[in-house]
């Protein structure tokens, strides 16, 4: 399962409130609880592929969200089920939270960031924003690569807040992800 870190492009995201999502899909993209919790309750054996985590620089819109901040550490990971892609995850945070010691974000490897955040006490959620994305973007090709069917990509983002510290969160549902 290889995939290139940071081969992504940015995405046109909305408000949910303001997007005609059907029932099924509404469900899984405005679900507040963890996505790890919802996809460890499907059968089959969850697993956390890392892409790659380092010191980058994030897309314009994903910049805005973090207006004092100037240095960033950008997540990418696919989230499995026996093996098979479910979600690509994209995360950014500024090194200041990877620093934090009690989030661990610096250390997860292929540790669930949403099991270290839901962990949190104090941690609140933003108001979800959504996608649909083209068949040309990239995670839509991705996901023709792994699933081989074209599928207009269902995305999610929200920005976690904990101790101080904030965490940017896209999460992009493939084709297995019952919704399609």
């Amino acid at each position: 399962m290889s995939v290139e870190f940071l081969s992504t492009e940015p995405c046109d995201w909305q408000l949910a409130t303001h997007a005609q999502l059907p029932p099924l899909t509404r469900e899984w993209l405005l679900d507040e609880g963890s996505l790890t919790a919802k996809l460890r309750a499907l059968p089959g054996d969850f697993a956390v592929h890392l892409i790659g985590q380092a010191v980058a620089t994030p897309f314009a819109n994903e910049r805005s969200e973090f207006p004092q901040q100037t240095h960033f550490v950008i997540r990418e990971v696919l989230l499995t089920l026996d093996e098979q892609p479910f979600i690509f995850a994209r995360s950014v945070f500024p090194i200041s939270a990877a620093e934090h010691k009690n989030l661990n974000l610096a250390e997860l490897g292929t540790q669930s960031l949403g099991q270290s955040l839901f962990n949190q006490p104090d941690l609140t959620r933003s108001t979800f924003e959504v996608t649909q994305l083209p068949l040309t973007h990239g995670i839509s090709q991705l996901n023709r690569l792994f699933h081989d069917c074209d599928e207009l990509i269902w995305g999610r983002r929200s920005l976690f807040e904990t101790r101080g510290q904030s965490v940017l969160v896209s999460e992009f549902f493939l084709t297995p992800v019952p919704i399609y």
